[in-house]
């Protein structure tokens, strides 16, 4: 991990010495800008989920917040596309992810072939030229790599973000995964967890089609991580009405596409919904982007639907033959029991005025701190135990 906030462009300036086309920055806008991003990503090698078609559009939509589209050029043709908004914190504007918290996960849109590696100076320079008054420049949580690329802004990582990403390698396909990852043992619970549900009733898991299905189950969603969070005593993250709504006009979008890049399933019993997760499908990837289920009681033993509904959605994702079932950011417990590849994600907090550097400084020492904290288990013992609500 480097300190970039004086690191002038060596990169390109290197390139442009041995006679070849150096690459620039174009900064696309608007519905024009919209237009491009969804025609490139659509046919991208690799991308995040906040780097998909149409997440940056929505939350734009749902914010009333410009979004534009940094887009790379080399031998004039476009190698790169990443989607950014400029806000305001703590008295200086800062350019970042659109997406907020559940931006995790992010790798920039890349063509076919990918490009070389990336110094944010100079798209810290190409915005600052086109009339964004940025003080800073801050990308959290990326992926070093996906769809085999590696990250073209990888080597200017400033820090590691704060939790790792934790996933199932399913290449191979289903059964291969299952010998590798006690089988036996997950297939036949699976079984006795379907046989207790039966006994109430039809058990069923879908994904929802149609925008009154996608409505229901995502109030259903969101009342059922309410009622969670509350137990935990922790902030609701998907409690504001503008994040509510931008996941159902992303849902609604991508539904009627051919190859949707989000859905949203549901396992229901005896029609009663009693899990559900929204998923970003990407070229390599199924990422669950939220799960939330509802505790259920059987006559015969005690049964988790979220175990259930997990057990279903990776399968879903080798058999339409993804690289990983990703459960994207963050290290809960219950993810151990299907991970077996864990991914640190980094961080760019660039400074580029005198207050950015000073911005950029403090998140990388927080981030720095919140790890620290994190791989102490004594620690987080106590910050749980002392939690409000608990």
């Amino acid at each position: 991990m480097i300190n970039n906030d004086s690191k002038a462009s060596k990169l390109f300036a290197k390139r442009g010495k041995t006679g070849l086309k150096a690459p620039f920055w174009r900064i696309l806008g608007g519905t024009d800008g919209h237009a491009f991003h969804r025609a490139f990503a659509s046919k991208a090698i690799a991308y995040g989920a906040p780097q998909g078609p149409f997440w940056a559009r929505t939350w734009g939509e749902m914010h009333g917040c410009p979004i534009f589209y940094a887009v790379l050029y080399d031998q004039k043709q476009p190698r790169l596309s990443l989607p950014l908004q400029v806000s305001r914190r703590r008295g200086i504007e800062v350019a970042h992810f659109p997406g907020g918290s559940h931006a995790n996960g992010s790798f920039p849109a890349l063509a076919e072939g990918g490009c070389g590696d990336i110094d944010p100076a100079t798209l810290a320079e190409a915005l600052r030229a086109n009339g964004h008054r940025v003080d800073a420049l801050l990308l959290e949580r990326m992926q070093p790599q996906m769809s085999g690329r590696s990250n073209p802004l990888l080597p200017f990582a400033t820090n590691q973000s704060v939790d790792p990403d934790l996933a199932a390698d399913v290449e191979g396909g289903w059964d291969a995964w299952m010998k590798r990852n006690a089988g036996k043992k997950k297939r036949k619970k699976h079984r006795q967890d379907h046989d207790a549900f039966a006994t109430i009733g039809p058990v069923k898991v879908e994904v929802v089609q149609g925008a009154p299905q996608i409505a229901e189950a995502l109030n259903n969603f969101y009342a059922m991580k309410a009622r969670r969070f509350e137990q935990l005593g922790v902030k609701d993250v998907f409690a504001e009405p503008r994040i509510q709504s931008f996941f159902q006009r992303l849902a609604l979008k991508e539904v009627a596409l051919d190859h949707p890049c989000f859905d949203v399933t549901v396992l229901s019993v005896n029609d009663r919904p009693i899990a559900i997760a929204g998923h970003s499908l990407l070229p390599d990837r199924m990422v669950c982007e939220f799960s939330a289920f509802e505790p259920i009681e059987t006559e015969v033993r005690s049964v988790s639907p979220s175990l259930y509904m997990h057990h279903e959605s990776i399968q879903r994702a080798a058999e339409a033959g993804y690289r990983y079932y990703d459960f994207s950011v963050g290290d809960e417990f219950y993810k151990h029991h299907w991970c077996d590849t864990r991914t640190e994600l980094f961080d760019i907090a660039l400074g580029i005025t005198i207050t950015g550097r000073a911005h950029a400084f403090a998140h990388r020492a927080a981030a720095k701190a919140k790890r620290k904290v994190k791989s102490n288990a004594s620690a987080m013992k106590i910050i749980r135990r002392i939690r409000p609500g608990r």
